[in-house]
């Protein structure tokens, strides 16, 4: 019975030391507070505002605008096209009118 409380004492302390070597490993690569504290206010400042524009951009008026723009752009193209055939038409005429 001896052995094995000896035996379990040593193997909890292999573990302990297991622990202390990790937990000093991650201490050497801990973010000091004087650098951790300006980089989570960056990111709150970043994040914020990001957060503010995402909503207002997919707001139901921003939507409206979108598809009245994309509307407007299709008629546009519509009438680019009405028009450009027009002047096609009338540059056949002149140069009918020229040869008579």
């Amino acid at each position: 019975m001896l052995n094995k409380e000896k035996d379990m004492s040593e193997s909890v302390m292999a573990t302990d030391k297991g622990k202390d070597a990790s937990e000093s490993a991650r201490c050497g690569r801990k973010l000091p507070l004087w650098l951790a504290l300006p980089l989570l206010l960056v990111a709150a400042g970043l994040l914020a505002p990001l957060i503010y524009f995402t909503v207002r951009a997919n707001s139901e008026a921003c939507l409206d605008g979108l598809r009245a723009q994309t509307e407007c752009q299709g008629l546009n193209q519509h009438l680019q096209r009405q028009l450009d055939q027009a002047q096609e038409v009338l540059h056949e005429k002149e140069a009918e009118a020229a040869t008579c």
